[in-house]
């Protein structure tokens, strides 16, 4: 028989090696989520879509092969918020576990207005693509609340075509620039956008590093197509923004960083995530677009 002095050490250094166990830490998180009854999650379908009516929910899990066998878990959600000023009100977001080490980025789950030029559709969403030439202004206002201890970032994304319309089968040979604005990124994350440094400037009162590749491809090895990557980091960096993006173009056909005769295809609000266990949620999300009358 076992005694109690005894039983109580073998307890205290089973909970050490649970603790010492980083699936079973991870599993714990993901649990704590899952268990959180004000989450519903609306899909955790690879590269599902779900429309609501801030925009589409996008699980993008573009890099999910290189987990190997990991079990990972990554789904789009809504949440049920209340405080005291607007009472009872649905929050849009999504939530994730992959491998704690993980060195490269695995997926970006991601809001999304327009179609993306990388996936298959049945309609073009109203508006879209939109010429640069006749935008008169084009800003994100977004605030983002984060829970997690991966390595991640915040960026707004637009990709870039060549062609005024998005075809509903896939065609990559349209896709002429990825541009990305992050506004966040946490220790851990890739210290530098890809590419190398060619400016900085200040643009509605935020500082701006800017980021230039013009011969990026899919570091995933699964796409074989090049495209010019454009990347503005803010220098103090946040969760609450609001982007002068026709701006951020406008100085990038003045550089001649960009071709002014491109469209914007989408524009996407979300976490490239490199590591851990985590979730987010969109506090509020709104994108206004003027276009000139074309002649």
């Amino acid at each position: 028989m076992i005694s109690q002095s005894k039983y109580l050490l073998l307890l205290t250094l089973c909970a050490l090696l649970l603790a010492c166990n980083p699936s079973q830490n991870n599993g714990q998180k993901l649990a704590l989520i899952e268990q959180d009854k004000t989450i519903t999650p609306l899909s955790c379908d690879h590269f599902a879509s779900v429309t609501t009516p801030i925009g589409d929910l996008q699980n993008n899990v573009w890099n999910a092969h290189s987990a190997g066998d990991y079990k990972w878990t990554q789904c789009v959600a809504s949440r049920s918020v209340e405080d005291s000023i607007h009472g009872k009100q649905t929050q849009y977001g999504w939530y994730w576990q992959w491998p704690a080490n993980g060195t490269q980025v695995y997926a970006q789950p991601q809001i999304t207005l327009g179609n993306s030029p990388w996936l298959d559709h049945t309609s073009n969403k109203s508006n879209y693509p939109i010429s640069i030439k006749t935008l008169e202004s084009l800003n994100i206002d977004y605030a983002l609340e984060l829970k997690s201890d991966s390595a991640l970032n915040v960026a707004s994304t637009l990709w870039l075509t060549t062609s005024p319309t998005i075809q509903t089968k896939i065609d990559k040979s349209t896709i002429a620039v990825e541009m990305m604005i992050w506004t966040y990124a946490t220790k851990g994350f890739y210290p530098n956008p890809a590419g190398e440094k060619v400016g900085e400037l200040r643009s509605n009162g935020i500082n701006w590093e800017v980021w230039l590749n013009k011969n990026w491809h899919d570091t995933s090895g699964v796409n074989d197509n090049h495209w010019t990557y454009l990347a503005f980091r803010a220098l103090e960096p946040t969760l609450t923004a609001t982007i002068d993006v026709a701006g951020l173009l406008g100085y990038s056909v003045e550089q001649q960083f960009i071709d002014p005769k491109l469209y914007i295809a989408d524009i996407q609000l979300g976490n490239e995530v490199m590591s851990g266990t985590g979730q987010a949620w969109i506090q509020h999300y709104q994108v206004n677009i003027n276009n000139q009358t074309a002649e």
